[in-house]
């Protein structure tokens, strides 16, 4: 790996905080819609699920980014990922007061690639 910190737990994320890190979890689909009425629907928002069941969005959902393109979503969904970013506890809100999650998030996202060894 590298000499940045590797993320597994929640506990990382507040020791981590606002730290370059490698998140590393199995990539996942997320429902980002306000009210989640069964079946999820998905349209690209995708989070980094930890060891402990954190989720850590990659990218706040109202960030442009944060739609993943198809290939990606296609290469790593269901599959344990490093992801390597900045890590902040909680998404940024919206400058423009769009509707966000209050999740753990990942930004300035450098790599997402897939765990050469098990979590």
């Amino acid at each position: 790996m590298s000499d940045l910190p590797a993320v597994r737990d929640r506990t990382g994320i507040q020791v981590h905080e606002g730290e370059r890190v490698q998140l590393i979890g199995r990539y996942t689909q997320i429902d980002a819609r306000r009210l989640r009425n069964p079946p999820p629907v998905y349209r690209g928002h995708v989070a980094v699920v930890l060891s402990d069941g954190t989720q850590v969005l990659i990218y706040p959902v109202w960030f442009e980014k944060a739609l993943r393109p198809p290939e990606e979503i296609a290469r790593f969904e269901g599959h344990i990922v490093v992801a390597t970013g900045k890590l902040f506890a909680s998404a940024p809100s919206s400058p423009d007061y769009a509707e966000n999650l209050m999740l753990p998030c990942l930004l300035a996202v450098e790599s997402i690639t897939e765990a050469q060894e098990p979590p």
